[in-house]
């Protein structure tokens, strides 16, 4: 697992916000960089796509990893973007020609190190906590968590990059480390709860 896991969520999205800021037609970029997230959506057999018509989300299912997430946009694959040995990485942007309410949002999952479901309960969840701290102390501020209804163990964090506010929550489930991130200026603490609570745990077989 990459030394830089949960830091890595806002990379791709942060540099389509990036290259849109430094040019001189703002629209006119982010409008590419939205065309590109919205309209080629990879094809995997781990992903089903639905768009909720009543209320504008979109159901990705992601059931060969155990749960399911409603995103408020599209969100395609952009692991070839991006360094780290990553299982999953999306990414998705809204208001792409608006910059003050652009949102950006991203999804990662990494596997857990080999052999920790195989320790007794307290030293794996001691050992699940020790990685997850290292990952987001690079964060301006951190505090652990139980994430959802199943109580997982985990880290939510905030900071800024580029002049977005970005929050985060990373947090460990069966084999797998997943992160979840949104970066805006427009309300993130609404956007951030919205996406995480779309966040469904499907089995805890894996």
């Amino acid at each position: 697992m990459t030394s830089a896991f949960l830091y890595s969520c806002g990379q791709v999205v942060n540099r389509q916000v990036a290259i849109a800021e430094d040019t001189d037609s703002v629209e006119a970029v982010a409008d590419d960089a939205v065309d590109e997230v919205v309209d080629e959506v990879s094809e995997v057999n781990t992903k089903d796509v639905i768009n909720n018509v009543s209320n504008s989300d979109y159901h990705m299912d992601f059931s060969d990893y155990g749960f399911s997430i409603d995103a408020p946009c599209m969100m395609e694959d952009v692991s070839s973007q991006a360094s780290g040995d990553f299982l999953l990485n999306y990414g998705g942007i809204t208001d792409g020609n608006n910059r003050e309410k652009r949102a950006a949002y991203q999804l990662i999952v990494s596997r857990a190190p080999i052999g920790y479901r195989d320790l007794p309960k307290e030293q794996y969840e001691k050992m699940v906590d020790d990685v997850l701290r290292t990952q987001v102390q690079r964060f301006r501020t951190y505090k652990a968590i139980r994430f959802s209804y199943d109580e997982l163990p985990g880290y939510v964090c905030e900071t800024s990059h580029n002049g977005y506010g970005q929050k985060g929550v990373m947090f460990a489930m069966d084999n797998y480390i997943i992160a979840l991130t949104v970066i805006s200026n427009d309300n993130l603490e609404a956007k951030f709860n919205k996406f995480t609570n779309g966040f469904k745990r499907l089995t805890s077989n894996h």
